[in-house]
């Protein structure tokens, strides 16, 4: 039998904040600083195009889990929505974190 099911982005969030990060190579947010810098340091990334303005989406792995979505499905559909962003960077793939910016 096949199911049908309606799912937004806030069903599955765990948490979200909205930061002042000015500098994305030197992040304000200490847990990410790490993966952020490796993410923005990619030779046809322009850094000065992303906004100061930062979306960080914490999601709820269980969550996920129990409606069969990946990292990447949810990525892709906050890429191609009417609202593209500059950047959007996941933690990985076993992380549940994005920043938008």
């Amino acid at each position: 039998m096949c199911r049908l099911e309606h799912t937004t982005l806030r069903k599955v969030t765990a948490n979200t904040a909205i930061y002042y990060d000015p500098d994305p190579l030197n992040t304000v947010i200490a847990e990410d600083q790490d993966w952020v810098s490796i993410y923005y340091e990619m030779p046809d990334f322009d850094v000065s195009r992303i906004s100061p303005w930062l979306l960080r989406v914490e999601l709820d792995r269980k969550r996920m889990t129990d409606k069969k979505l990946t990292m990447e499905q949810i990525s892709e559909k906050i890429t191609s929505g009417q609202c593209q962003p500059q950047s959007v960077c996941v933690k990985s793939i076993n992380q549940s974190i994005f920043r938008v910016a």
